[in-house]
């Protein structure tokens, strides 16, 4: 990461992606949408290359026409753009990377719904967010219902990644989580590797410093040897940093969301069967 209140060089925001991955300069959205639809035929025949596209010296008004119009050319990918550098990276989902997204979001949801709370936080859909000169998509974002806080802002993001490196999922979760303006207090990563390995962490903000487990990260990592899944770790996801409030000392089912064991593993197992792996 740049040191906070400093600008990204190229560098910085393009570094972990894959080696190899194309950068074009921007000649129109037509150019844009043709070099996407290539890139989804080429990635069906081979999985290997990089799902990522990058386009240098993309106007502001040119990215901000693109991401709100219903004839958006980059609507089916995931993006994210350096408004300081003009800079946009396109990324084209891969089967892991959607499994992983949708098994994290079910293992999310059902603990919510356990506490009984599921009414009382929203998951939007591909929601685009500016925090600083980077506008983004997470994978998914998890908003409360809370008294004296605005609706609009997200409390939980998660981001999921197959191609890029662990490296680059952190730096991503810390802009979030240091811009001034930035309400997360939770950043949520899933990192799949091409073989049965899924590393998992919590990076967490320190927007409420009241509470105790403010700025506590945890992390776990899951492999599989021999037919034999392992579970390295667990996840701690403070309750307080998902519903902006304390626990109703009233009803014992407000707990922290604690992802462990098993439940790990389920999620790991549904990964590597869509990699082909098990």
């Amino acid at each position: 990461m740049e040191p906070q209140g400093s600008l990204e060089t190229h560098y910085a925001f393009l570094k972990g992606l894959p080696e190899g991955t194309p950068q074009f300069p921007y000649i129109s959205n037509d150019d844009i949408y043709g070099k996407t639809k290539s890139l989804e035929q080429n990635l069906e025949a081979d999985e290997n290359i990089s799902p990522f596209l990058v386009f240098l010296d993309v106007p502001k008004e040119t990215f901000d026409e693109a991401t709100t119009s219903e004839k958006s050319p980059i609507k089916h990918c995931r993006f994210t753009y350096a408004r300081h550098l003009q800079c946009l990276i396109l990324e084209v989902l891969s089967k892991a990377h959607e499994a992983a997204r949708e098994g994290m979001i079910s293992l999310f949801d059902s603990k919510i719904s356990e506490m009984g709370l599921y009414s009382t936080l929203e998951r939007p859909g591909p929601v685009t967010r500016t925090y600083g000169q980077v506008s983004k998509q997470p994978d998914a974002q998890w908003l409360p219902h809370a008294p004296n806080e605005d609706p609009s802002k997200p409390t939980v993001f998660l981001e999921v990644g197959y191609s890029e490196t662990l490296g680059r999922l952190e730096n991503d979760a810390k802009r979030w989580l240091t811009c001034p303006r930035s309400p997360l207090m939770m950043v949520l990563l899933v990192k799949v590797y091409e073989y049965p390995k899924i590393v998992t962490q919590i990076l967490a903000g320190l927007r409420k410093q009241q509470w105790t487990m403010a700025g506590n990260n945890s992390a776990a990592t899951i492999t599989r040897s021999d037919g034999t899944n392992y579970v390295d770790g667990a996840l701690v996801m403070p309750f307080e940093f998902i519903f902006w409030r304390e626990k109703d000392k009233e009803n014992p089912k407000e707990k922290d969301v604690v992802l462990k064991g098993r439940d790990l593993e389920a999620f790991a197992e549904s990964v590597w069967r869509t990699q082909g792996l098990i």
